[in-house]
């Protein structure tokens, strides 16, 4: 956003920013008024520092320091409620405690509370103190203020009697208070370490460490033996049913290879005998036996094995147990002792803050008593309190300027946040930047008193009074003096209608020679007499013909422009007798800068669309005109410029596409009855629909025609196209009036059938997100989109 953007949004805008800029300063200055007032007292006091032997020398840089630490403490509040006599005051009383503490607690309350509302500030580049008090009542104000100074001068002079208290005094008690601290910190450090056994060179952290990372090791190395075991295991127990085979570990057993080893032999002899003797033989018997002996004896030993298996595996699932609860109390361990050793290092920390506290400290405990007995300050109050008449706070130029500030961000920041959300057209920059467009024109919005005040010639002004002071009274035009030459009875109507006529006629035969005058003539608007006086006018005053004759009030100025538009055969309406709707203000004013404004948009079309290179191939003549929602002058400028293209001497069709809202024929006084409704629902002859404007030669109007359902329907068939194609043939320019593009398709159904559309777009109104959206939902319609049109507010 460039500085020209930002000040058109903040002219768009500016309620919003005075309402929010009006709230805060209202609201600030009602805040302000709400304060309980507050009055301040200030007295000055100079000290002015000397040595031992009595001459004055530069005072330490910390002795006013030291001094303001003196002043604020409890022993001069002390003194300063004990000159004002505050604990004997029953408010006071009434206040702290509520009458029950003893005198020297109470005078010790009040002394504390007194102490904390007194402000001692070094006056810049010098020795002096401003001492300064605030409360309700402004003579309290300038009693405490004073009754503090004299407290802190009696026991200066107290403090240089007591030379052995003179400088530490007052920080003796921030040194022990620092000390007690220190000793309290070292002591829960001891305490931690003599505990918890954690030293600032401990190396248990790294023992712990080193026992983790070995549990951890043995950890990983029993759960792989345990995943082993596992596996062997489960073969062990599928080989039960084979007598040990398909398990290497229980294969590898001695008796149970020996048992193996034994069932073959016998297997082989039983095979062997089988060859020689029966089944039933006792020799097979005998072998059979054996080896049934035998397979019950490698079944044990078989289940043995397994059994031992398991019971290793066992053993180890419950040292892997074991020692994961090992781990775990391991870790927790490490843990807590990290915990201890961090919370030692902070104490370490600690104490060592604290004792750097205390040094220093003492130090300045030091310095003061050397300083002290080294440098003395004569105390002289230069500047007694008086009792303020301006309360100090609140401080109405402070909290003003403040509120300004504070509003002015707010308002522009309250702007720039409605800006955020909805974006709206703000000048023509904005329109090329969203749309890549070029703008084609920039009309300004008409009030509705322009019409009587367009065509005042600035320089008719000033001359209006002299020339009416100068000339005899007039008669103004030739109706006077005709009804004067014809005093006939009212009856006589017709003999008077002939008399004009035959005036008139006289009139445009005895010219004068003056295109303006010849005008005025014609028109009936001056007399034949009027026309001498008129020259000498003009030539006394250096105006024109016409703007003399408007300037002595014979003509006005409207009028002379109907005068010469109708001498010149020009297309113009009078306003008077015209019953067209005054926003077409093209068709009653030529001189109008507005005029100029629509002439070149009027350019910019005829160079762009309907004579030049972006020109359709087929002879097209018709453009729409689009804007984003209503009331964004679209049928204003569509209107407009209709009447413009006649008046240029085009052949001009103004069709109002807006079946379902158009005002077309409200513009220009027509019946609505039948319209481009009828038309495209073929109900009607085509002949029927066109509406000539009298005195606007060259324009042809199309109104919308009654309101119908189904309008989108009757864009998107044929029809509308047919007879767009025909009205092309007819006429030489052809604009359409469409319906706003934020709801129907019907603009984007009408832009494509003219094939070009222009977009109008309200300056502070229309929104830019809106605008995007309609040439987004038209660029693959086909429509052509010219330019932008922006309507200034």
């Amino acid at each position: 956003m460039n500085f020209r953007q930002f000040i058109a949004l903040l002219a768009a805008r500016k309620w919003l920013f005075a309402g929010v800029f009006a709230a805060v300063v209202l609201a600030t200055i009602a805040w302000t008024f709400s304060q309980p007032r507050l009055y301040t007292g200030t007295a000055q006091v100079l000290l002015e520092g000397r040595g031992t032997d009595g001459r004055p020398m530069q005072l330490p840089e910390n002795y006013l320091a030291t001094q303001a630490t003196l002043i604020t403490s409890e022993r001069v509040g002390q003194r300063a409620v004990a000159i004002l006599g505050l604990a004997e005051l029953p408010e006071y009383r009434q206040a702290f405690g509520g009458g029950q503490l003893a005198p020297d607690v109470l005078a010790r309350a009040i002394a504390n509370a007194l102490a904390r509302e007194i402000r001692v500030e070094p006056m810049r580049e010098s020795d002096a103190l401003r001492i300064s008090f605030s409360h309700g009542d402004p003579q309290r104000t300038a009693d405490v203020a004073n009754a503090f100074v004299q407290a802190y001068i009696d026991e200066s002079i107290d403090l240089r009697a007591n030379p052995d208290r003179a400088g530490a005094t007052v920080l003796e008690a921030e040194a022990a208070r620092l000390r007690e601290e220190l000793e309290a910190l070292q002591e829960k450090l001891a305490t931690l370490e003599r505990e918890r056994g954690v030293t600032a060179a401990s190396e248990s952290t790294t023992v712990d460490n080193t026992r983790l990372q070995q549990m951890a090791a043995e950890l990983t190395r029993l759960e792989r033996e345990l995943a082993d075991s596992q596996q062997v295991v489960a073969a062990a127990r599928a080989s039960i049913a084979s007598n040990g085979n398909g398990s290497p570990e229980v294969m590898r057993n001695s008796l149970v290879a020996q048992l193996q080893q034994e069932q073959l032999r016998l297997e082989r002899r039983i095979a062997d005998l089988g060859r020689s003797f029966g089944p039933e033989h006792p020799n097979m018997a005998a072998a059979r036996g054996e080896l049934d002996a035998v397979n019950r004896r490698l079944r044990n030993a078989v289940s043995t094995v397994v059994a031992g298996l398991v019971r290793q595996h066992e053993s180890l699932r419950r040292r892997e147990a074991d020692l994961r609860a090992g781990l775990d109390q391991q870790r927790g361990r490490v843990v807590a002792v990290r915990q201890d050793i961090e919370a030692a290092r902070n104490l370490r920390q600690d104490v060592e803050r604290a004792r750097r506290a205390y040094d220093e400290a003492q130090a300045q405990v030091d310095k003061a008593a050397v300083a002290a007995r080294t440098v003395q300050a004569d105390i002289v109050p230069i500047g007694p309190a008086v009792t303020p008449t301006l309360p100090s706070s609140p401080n109405f130029a402070r909290n003003g300027g403040i509120a300004v500030v504070l509003g002015a961000l707010l308002g522009l920041g309250s702007v720039l946040l409605a800006e955020a959300s909805r974006p709206r057209v703000r000048l023509a920059d904005d329109l090329e930047r969203i749309i890549r467009a070029p703008l084609v024109g920039s009309l300004g919005h008409l009030p509705r008193r322009t019409l009587a005040l367009a065509g005042n010639d600035p320089r008719a002004a000033g001359a209006r009074k002299r020339i009416a002071a100068a000339s005899p009274p007039k008669v103004k035009g030739p109706a006077a003096g005709t009804a004067a030459a014809d005093p006939g009875p009212a009856g006589a109507g017709g003999s008077a209608q002939v008399g004009a006529a035959t005036e008139v006629a006289d009139r445009k035969e005895s010219g004068t020679g003056h295109p303006v005058l010849d005008a005025l003539l014609e028109r009936g608007l001056i007399a034949p007499s009027d026309v001498a006086g008129l020259r000498e006018a003009a030539e006394r005053e250096g105006l024109r013909v016409g703007d003399a004759a408007v300037a002595t009030g014979l003509v006005k100025a409207r009028d002379l422009r109907t005068a010469l538009a109708r001498h010149s055969d020009y297309p113009l309406l009078d306003p008077d007798e015209s019953v067209i709707s005054r926003e077409i203000f093209t068709a009653f004013d030529v001189n109008h800068p507005f005029l100029d404004e629509l002439r070149r948009l009027r350019s910019q079309l005829k160079a762009r669309w309907f004579d030049g290179a972006e020109r359709r191939e087929r002879a097209g003549r018709s453009i729409a005109v689009l804007s984003e929602g209503r009331g964004e002058g679209k049928t204003f400028t569509a209107a407009n410029l209709a009447v413009s293209f006649a008046q240029m001497g085009e052949l001009t069709l103004l069709i109002d596409g807006d079946m379902w809202g158009g005002r077309v024929h409200d513009l220009f006084a027509l019946d609505n009855g039948i319209g481009f409704s009828t038309l495209l629902a073929r109900r009607c002859n085509p002949r029927d629909v066109f509406r000539e404007i009298p005195g606007l030669d060259g324009l042809t109007v199309i109104p919308s025609g009654p309101e119908v359902p189904n309008a989108s329907d009757l864009l998107a068939g044929h029809t509308a196209e047919l007879l767009l194609a025909l009205f092309e043939k007819a006429f030489d320019v052809i604009i359409i009036d469409t319906p706003s593009a934020d709801g129907k398709p019907d603009a984007g159904l009408i832009a494509s059938k003219a094939g070009g559309y222009i977009l109008v777009a309200r300056q502070h109104r229309t929104l830019t997100r809106g605008l995007a959206q309609v040439v987004r939902q038209l660029e693959p319609m086909g429509a052509k989109l010219v330019g932008t049109v922006l309507m200034r507010a």
